[in-house]
């Protein structure tokens, strides 16, 4: 998909920075894994500092985002970027998070979405939610629900301190499994 014409090799590598324009500091690439099916976000945090794996490593994730918000979680206003590249680096970067605006896109393509297991549009509907956000005292929160290109919906939740920006926790759980929904944004 992301690499479209070229030949696919182990190790293909593709700058995203570009796709994130609030980054303040440092490099992000996505390393392809065609064998294992997986995409790995990589990232240079500037400075000199030697090449850092994001995807897997919560601590590696939590220092760069720190670096662009210069230590400090920056509230409502960077939920959506913020959400976003938690997104790519923990499931993929062809998901999508399934919001209200993404459910309003998709209502013409229900069709395409529902031609495995899941018939019916209003488990689809459902299951765009948005991204719920919390800030209290010291802490942040980040909750949403993601089609991932396997067909299936994945929850992502994210969760650390707000000065200085760590990420405590991120995990991922599926909602829906692989092959109930088609995915009709590949290729």
């Amino acid at each position: 998909m992301f690499l479209k014409g070229k030949k696919r090799s182990p190790g293909d590598v593709r700058e995203a920075t570009i796709l994130y324009k609030w980054l303040k500091v440092g490099r992000v690439y996505w390393v392809f894994d065609w064998d294992n099916d997986r995409i790995a976000m990589v990232a240079t945090p500037g400075g000199g500092s030697p090449p850092v794996r994001l995807t897997g490593d919560n601590v590696a994730l939590g220092n760069f985002l720190s670096k662009q918000f210069d230590g400090r979680y920056p509230g409502a206003s960077q939920r959506a970027n913020i959400a976003r590249f938690l997104k790519d680096a923990s499931i993929s970067p062809s998901a999508v998070i399934g919001t209200p605006e993404f459910l309003n896109a998709q209502r013409r393509s229900f069709d395409e979405w529902l031609q495995k297991r899941e018939k019916n549009p209003e488990v689809f509907a459902k299951l765009c939610t948005g991204i719920v956000g919390r800030e209290d005292k010291n802490e942040w929160q980040l909750q949403f629900n993601v089609f991932n290109p396997r067909g299936g919906v994945d929850l992502l939740t994210a969760s650390g301190t707000i000065s200085p920006l760590t990420i405590r926790e991120l995990k991922v759980e599926v909602v829906k499994p692989r092959g109930e929904f088609s995915y009709p944004l590949e290729g």
